[in-house]
């Protein structure tokens, strides 16, 4: 009976050291293991500082382009504003400048109509050859061309006599004077 209790003590034994044993291994594979998630965890936490520094120096960088930004969408809506007055603008300056044009043509169709009617005169004048109608007429020239120049707002002048050929005198024995000067000189 001894034997036998020894045949399971040894029995016994035995089981209770490939337990121990097959706890070592599972022992040491648990260390490898726990190194290998502590270096893994070490990492992490490394990379999870470096990622948290570098979001934050991104999300700084972001508010900054975002304050940019949106100082640019500010300076773009100047900036239309801005074209949409010049566009106002220039198509009024072109409305005027119609307006201008079309009131300079008439002017001058005026004036030239004025000058034929007053070439028209100087003839008749200058077939009758009468000194005090020649006299009345050029002066009554005179007065009409001073009031439309006045009238018109031109800047321009009757011609003077340095325009004249060299202040020649008119028929009624005067200095020449304003535009019917040329025609009696």
């Amino acid at each position: 009976e001894q034997q036998q209790l020894m045949d399971e003590s040894g029995k016994m034994l035995e089981s209770l050291r490939k337990e121990v044993f097959k706890l070592r291994s599972q022992n040491q594979q648990l260390k490898t293991d726990f190194d290998l998630l502590k270096d893994n965890n070490q990492r992490l936490m490394d990379a999870n500082a470096s990622a948290g520094a570098s979001f934050a120096a991104l999300n700084q960088h972001a508010k900054q382009l975002s304050k940019q930004n949106a100082a640019l969408v500010q300076e773009v809506q100047n900036y239309k504003g801005q074209v949409h007055k010049l566009n106002i603008l220039q198509v009024e300056l072109k409305e005027e400048l119609k307006l201008k044009n079309a009131t300079y043509i008439a002017e001058v169709q005026s004036r030239l109509k004025y000058q034929k009617a007053l070439e028209q005169i100087v003839g008749i004048v200058e077939k009758g050859r009468d000194h005090r109608v020649t006299e009345r007429v050029l002066t009554i020239a005179d007065e009409v061309e001073m009031d439309y120049m006045s009238d018109a707002g031109h800047e321009l002048t009757p011609p003077s006599e340095e325009d004249d050929d060299e202040g020649e005198t008119n028929v009624a024995g005067n200095e020449s004077r304003g535009l019917l000067s040329y025609f009696f000189s």
